[in-house]
């Protein structure tokens, strides 16, 4: 649980790692940050290293 999401860097991290995630943010202006670099985050489920 990340409580101070800030732009959101380890959600979106979690996100393109198939990884569960909750966190907590109160700026509204944050909270729209966040939401636009999750919608833009685009997962692969063929890209393997």
């Amino acid at each position: 649980c990340d409580p101070f999401m800030g732009s959101g860097t380890i959600a979106v991290a979690a996100k393109k790692n198939a990884r569960k995630y909750m966190g907590c943010e109160i700026s509204k202006k944050y909270c729209g940050i966040i939401e636009k670099r999750l919608s833009d985050t685009v997962v692969s489920l063929t890209n393997y290293e």
